[in-house]
């Protein structure tokens, strides 16, 4: 089987994303231990990789939270992350949309009051 990417360059696409949104950055820098390939995952279409980013929970410093960047192996690049708790995020989606909440705002009970 033939991919587009390898595990560093799933990583590095991450990573970039990271970089880009300003969001918690992983604690491992081994591809290796958080980049994992997937021959299908729902909502991608063909291959994907998966990057699993640990960091310290925000009030429990001895526990860890994780993200995971779900990379399209065909269009390189971010399809969606599933944070912490299982929220769905699309950070690429709502970047320039100001008028649509996004998926914080739809968890706040005053959004719509």
């Amino acid at each position: 089987m033939k991919t587009n990417l390898t595990k560093r360059e799933a990583y590095t696409i991450a990573n970039e994303y990271i970089e880009k949104y300003k969001l918690t950055k992983n604690l491992s820098t081994d591809s290796d231990e958080c980049v994992v390939f997937y021959e299908n995952v729902f909502g991608i279409i063909g291959y994907a990789w998966v990057v699993a980013v640990k960091y310290p929970a925000s009030f429990m410093p001895d526990e860890f939270d994780e993200t995971s960047y779900f990379i399209s192996d065909e269009s390189k690049q971010v399809e969606f992350v599933i944070g912490h708790g299982g929220v769905y995020l699309t950070n690429h989606l709502t970047e320039n949309d100001t008028g649509k909440p996004d998926e914080w705002d739809l968890l706040d009970e005053d959004f719509y009051v």
